[in-house]
């Protein structure tokens, strides 16, 4: 929509609504904000900013700095938007269990593998046994263990001496214990082997 003003709501410039979004009497819509479908616009939403149904509905989700992005076109803002979408179920979940800080551990998983995981072991049920083979530094870990019930187990396997890493040969059990102790009510870790 290109600026316009009806019925006591402001629409701002090249602001996209998608469809069955409501938006109230006397709301602003800023420059360049999206309205995700079925969102309910309560009170004003500042340029640029993505307006989501999600619960409570009406939150902000994030703004988008357009200032940092020159020239950024409105498909990379929604192709950033999705990846945003996609990370917010297991950005809830790892938070709920105390696992926030998984983002910043270092691994060799991508961000998508890492996602899939997640997928993996929400699916697996409540009480479900779930073997994990090479847990390095506990990023993966983490994941799986954010998404699995309350009554799973998941036991994580490695010699975690760290031979096929290209940092080189050394003892990451320690490392990996401190990153994923916030989960230990649902891991179990055997005896390394070779330690």
């Amino acid at each position: 929509m290109q600026g316009e003003r009806s019925c006591g709501i402001d629409i701002g410039q090249d602001v996209w609504i998608g469809a069955g979004a409501r938006i109230l009497v006397g709301v602003t819509i800023g420059d360049h904000a999206v309205i995700a479908s079925g969102a309910v616009a309560t009170r004003s939403v500042p340029p640029p900013v993505l307006l989501c149904a999600v619960c409570p509905p009406s939150r902000f989700v994030f703004a988008m700095a357009f200032l940092l992005v020159p020239r950024t076109t409105m498909n990379q803002l929604m192709t950033i938007a999705a990846q945003r979408l996609r990370d917010l179920p297991v950005e809830r979940a790892l938070a709920r269990a105390k696992l926030r800080h998984a983002r910043r551990i270092p691994t060799f998983t991508s961000a998508a593998e890492l996602r899939k995981l997640f997928r993996l072991a929400k699916r697996a049920g409540s009480a479900a046994r779930v073997l994990e083979i090479g847990s390095y530094l506990g990023a993966s870990t983490c994941h799986i263990a954010a998404a699995l019930g309350p009554r799973a187990v998941l036991t994580c396997a490695d010699t975690w001496n760290n031979e096929t890493m290209p940092e080189g040969v050394q003892d990451t059990h320690a490392l990996f214990s401190r990153n994923v102790t916030p989960a230990m009510d649902r891991i179990r870790i055997p005896v390394p082997l070779h330690r």
